[in-house]
């Protein structure tokens, strides 16, 4: 029988709720250099994180659906996959994903500064991004490809017997449990004796607004679901100083940021009679208006999980077959090896206090000039697309669309 190589990412993305500690003072995080070339590295990333967000949201099982994921932690995953991949195979990974130009070791050497700038620059935020390996105990594996997730990924690499089935499943969803702060319990990787290597991938996100929506302005409110249909939900409001763009097809609210920090949440409203589906790879998030503009903002609060069970099919639709191919497939691991399974499993909490989840991407259309000095009212009570971005690079970290109440 051949070795199996399955992969698990399990994610955690949580606003903050009304028992948080933090000082109402925050100072801004400390600066950390980095290549103006890493800017290019991560629009290359973000790209093909539009690629799998369309993929994801045009499969039937998610029409009007709720959908979540985040590109980062894939694209990091990925990355550990490509090293371990055998010439062909890794060959197909870099053209898919983008990353042919850079090669295997700049595309690691830029992932370990990335890490190291996206966690300076959350500041006060709590992130988190664990990387981890399990293999079958006994099992040769070669030290060059454990010496790379270690050194460019920080990545634990642990012995554990598989054929303990029930022990492995324990131990796997025990550290899932722990690395996102108990928002996901348990993984939908179900262990299996004949699995060898497990790779996995755990990213935790917790701010609290700069600028906290007032609790006492929450209301009930009307939400039209992708369907038609509508739902009674909680509408927060706020009034504040934002980035605001309005183009024929979509008006976009950017930069709401995290105290303490350069992450931010931003937020894309399709037009009326515009699918929100169409807007995903069109929108750029830049600060298109060139400067703040006061905003009247009316969003949801949203709790959403995702467990992408089969997310290989995603891949598989963007180009990445040959390592999922029964064969020796992974041979910088070892010898007879193939990815059988990824998964991921996701879980998104918006409130008052902080939150994960912004908007949305788009290119060549042009702005609505704007009276900096007027008001601008936005309710965000159809669906609408979300990322929570990292200001510095530009990494998009959690990407989204709400569709559904």
């Amino acid at each position: 029988m051949k070795k199996l190589f399955l992969l698990l990412i399990p994610l955690a993305l949580m606003g903050c709720t009304d028992n948080d500690n933090t000082s109402s003072y925050i100072i801004d995080p400390p600066t950390i250099p980095f290549p103006p070339s890493l800017y290019g590295f991560v629009k290359t990333n973000n790209n093909f994180g539009d690629q799998m967000l369309q993929k994801l949201c045009n499969d039937e099982n998610n029409k009007n659906q709720n959908v979540t994921f985040s590109p980062y932690s894939m694209n990091m995953l990925l990355s550990m996959i490509t090293n371990g991949a055998s010439d062909e195979p890794q060959e197909e990974m870099l053209k898919a994903t983008g990353m042919s130009k850079y090669g295997i070791d700049s595309l690691n050497m830029y992932n370990h500064k990335l890490s190291k700038v996206i966690k300076t620059y959350a500041g006060a935020a709590t992130f988190e991004a664990a990387n981890a390996a399990w293999i079958e105990d006994g099992m040769a594996v070669k030290d060059s490809f454990t010496n790379v997730i270690k050194n460019n990924y920080s990545s634990d690499v642990k012995n554990i017997d598989f054929h303990q089935t029930e022990a492995a499943q324990n131990t796997i969803n025990n550290w899932c449990n722990e690395k996102t702060n108990g928002m996901i319990k348990k993984t939908s990787l179900v262990v299996t004796p004949d699995m060898r290597v497990v790779l996995a991938n755990a990213t935790y996100f917790k701010g609290i607004w700069k600028q906290k929506f007032n609790k006492g302005l929450t209301h009930q409110a009307v939400f039209t679901n992708q369907s038609g249909t509508k739902s009674e939900v909680d509408m927060m409001t706020t009034e504040n100083d934002f980035f605001y763009t309005k183009t024929k097809d979509y008006e976009s609210v950017e930069n709401m940021l995290y105290a303490g920090s350069l992450l931010s949440m931003n937020l894309v409203l399709p037009a009326e009679g515009v699918d929100v589906d169409s807007l995903i790879g069109k929108v750029n998030l830049g600060y298109q208006g060139t400067s703040p503009m006061k905003v009247n903002l009316t969003m949801p609060k949203f709790k959403i999980e995702n467990h992408w069970k089969e997310f290989d099919k995603t891949l598989k639709a963007l180009g990445i077959n040959k390592v999922m191919m029964t064969g020796d497939n992974m041979n910088r691991i070892a010898r007879d090896l193939f990815v059988s399974q990824i998964v991921q499993d996701v879980a998104v909490d918006v409130n008052e206090d902080g939150t994960e989840a912004a908007a949305v991407s788009t290119g060549g259309i042009a702005t609505t000039s704007y009276n900096p000095n007027e008001k601008v009212i936005i309710n965000f009570n159809r669906p609408f697309l979300f990322y929570i971005k990292e200001n510095a690079t530009g990494t998009i970290l959690f990407m989204g669309k709400i569709a559904n109440l």
